[in-house]
C-alpha cells in the first residue's frame, strides 16, 4: 500500500535522534562578551523549525486522511505554538520534537490496521506529500548545519561549555 511506503519516510525522521534540550544552545561568555555563534545557531534553528513545521503539517494531513480528527486538531494547535515566536525557543523546540514523535507513533499504529482511504482521505494524503518532502529535505540539511555550528563554537577560544552542550546533538 502506498501509504505504508510514505510512512516509512516519516519514520526515517523519527530515527534521527535529536535531543530537544541539546538544541537550546547557551552562548558562552568569553572575556565578558558572548561568543559570536549567533549566526550559526540562527541557521540551525531556522532549518530545524522549517523542517519540523513541514513535517507536522504533513502529519496533520495524514491524520485527516486517516480520519483521526482529535490528533489532527492537536497537531494544528502544536503547529500554531511552534510558529509563535513569542513562545520561548526551548519550549518551541521541545514541542516540535515531542509532537512529531508522538504523531509518528500514532500514524504508524493507524497504518497497521490497513484502513482504506475515502476520496476525501486520498485528497488529504496527497496534500501531505509536499510537506513531507519539504520536511525530509530540511532534515537532510540539518546534520551539516549542526556540524557547521559545532565548528563555529570550537573556533571560539574557551567555548568548551557550549561544545559540551552540543555533545548530544
Amino acid at each position: 500500500m502506498i501509504i505504508k511506503k510514505f510512512t516509512l519516510s516519516f519514520l526515517l525522521l523519527m530515527f534521527m535522534n535529536f535531543s530537544a534540550s541539546a538544541l537550546e544552545l547557551k552562548i558562552p561568555k568569553i572575556g565578558g562578551k558572548k561568543a559570536d555563534i549567533s549566526g550559526a545557531k540562527l541557521n540551525f534553528t531556522k532549518i530545524f523549525f522549517e523542517s519540523s513545521l513541514s513535517y507536522m503539517e504533513a502529519q496533520y494531513h495524514l491524520f485527516n486522511a486517516l480520519e483521526m480528527n482529535d490528533e489532527a486538531s492537536k497537531t494544528k494547535k502544536s503547529i500554531a505554538f511552534v510558529k509563535d515566536t513569542k513562545n520561548k525557543e526551548g519550549k518551541r523546540l521541545t514541542n516540535a520534537f515531542n509532537t512529531s514523535s508522538e504523531n509518528s507513533k500514532a500514524i504508524e499504529g493507524a497504518l497497521v490496521k490497513e484502513k482504506s482511504l475515502s476520496v476525501e482521505g486520498k485528497v488529504h494524503y496527497a496534500k501531505s506529500l509536499p510537506f513531507a518532502v519539504k520536511g525530509l529535505i530540511g532534515m537532510v540539511k540539518l546534520p551539516p548545519e549542526a556540524n557547521s555550528l559545532l565548528k563555529t563554537i570550537k573556533s571560539v577560544k574557551g567555548a568548551d561549555d557550549a561544545t559540551k552542550a552540543l555533545g548530544d546533538l
